[in-house]
């Protein structure tokens, strides 16, 4: 007989660590540099060629 089917599985939470939170910060910043800001300076430069040129 499966225990499984009697005693659902239970997640296990504890607290983040300071180190797991910090990787995960800068993880994310990195993505977002690496990214997105190349893109917002590109649009950016564009709008101000625009705007000079007009």
């Amino acid at each position: 007989m499966h225990t499984a089917l009697i005693r659902p599985h239970r997640t296990f939470i504890q607290m983040p660590t300071w180190s797991g939170v910090s990787y995960r910060v800068r993880s994310t910043v990195f993505q977002f540099l690496t990214q997105a800001m190349p893109i917002f300076l590109v649009i950016c430069l564009i709008a101000g060629l625009m705007d000079v040129l007009e």
